[in-house]
């Protein structure tokens, strides 16, 4: 079973945006293996691994990725061109939830083994 914690949450009628943990790394794991952010395609139920670069917390939260950029404050978020609003991380649904256990028992199968 995966065991993650969700950090950001951000969402339009059609995209979420969502950070999350996993809590079954082995202690010392890369970071790339730990924290994940994706992109879910609300309307497919599918999600792909935004492949992080660098960011920058001042005076707005900054994302890079390979796929773009994330900017985010409190309240709102812009991905590339997309809009969208902040997500109570207690309100993400189970919909959104089994797709993200989805990807990453998919991941887990096709690259890496979690403890």
């Amino acid at each position: 079973m995966i065991k993650n914690k969700y950090l950001f949450a951000f969402e339009n009628d059609e995209f979420m945006v969502v950070e999350t943990k996993l809590l079954d790394m082995p202690e010392g794991a890369a970071p790339s293996d730990v924290y994940f952010w994706l992109l879910i395609n609300k309307n497919e139920n599918s999600c792909k691994h935004l492949t992080f670069k660098s960011m920058k917390k001042e005076p707005i939260q900054i994302r890079e990725f390979e796929e773009g950029y994330l900017e985010f404050t409190n309240d709102t978020a812009k991905f590339n061109d997309i809009n969208l609003n902040k997500v109570d991380l207690n309100e993400i649904s189970d919909k959104i939830k089994k797709t993200i256990i989805s990807f990453f028992e998919k991941k887990n199968k096709n690259t890496y083994k979690l403890r």
